[in-house]
């Protein structure tokens, strides 16, 4: 679907728990399109359909601030479109999936109000994520994108998830 996708391979499906809360983790791995670098991408599914995505660069999977740690290799726009081209597999498993984004600031970010990840994300996916099946919801003090699916009950759902990741994740 878009031009900067690479190929990705589900490499594991488990039950997992943080702060809490137990979800399903599904566990994708792909090359970027230079064939340079792999990344470790988590869907992790929560109740009400909603899916967490994450991803961190392979190289970085033994440190504790995987997810957070910059890499300045200009990979993002084939990240964000391998995440993306995921989220529309899980979307036809799943018709009724909603996600979210988090973005984590990195260590000279924690004085800033918005991450640099988080303008970078939610610029591309409303460029990449047409509003016809999700509605886009920011809330970029805390790093989160959420795509609400429009097949959910939006008064309800959408501040549940909000207020379900703010719960799990430490930002």
């Amino acid at each position: 679907m878009f031009d900067k996708v690479s190929k990705f391979n589900l490499v594991n499906k488990l039950i997992a728990k943080e702060s809490g809360f137990e979800f399903e983790r599904e566990i994708y791995s792909f090359d970027t399109l230079s064939k340079q670098n792999r990344y470790i991408v988590y869907l992790d599914k929560y109740n009400y359909n909603l899916y967490v995505i994450k991803f961190y660069l392979k190289n970085h999977q033994l440190s504790e601030d995987k997810f957070n740690l910059l890499t300045s290799l200009n990979e993002v726009q084939n990240i964000l479109a391998t995440c993306l081209e995921i989220i529309i597999l899980k979307k036809k498993q799943n018709p009724y999936a909603s996600f979210a984004f988090l973005a984590s600031r990195s260590e000279n970010e924690l004085d800033k109000e918005t991450p640099k990840r988080f303008k970078v994300y939610s610029r591309l996916i409303k460029n990449m994520i047409s509003p016809v099946d999700f509605e886009h919801f920011d809330n970029s003090p805390i790093g989160i994108y959420l795509l609400k699916n429009k097949l959910s009950d939006f008064d309800e759902v959408a501040n549940t998830y909000l207020q379900m990741l703010i719960d799990v994740y430490t930002l």
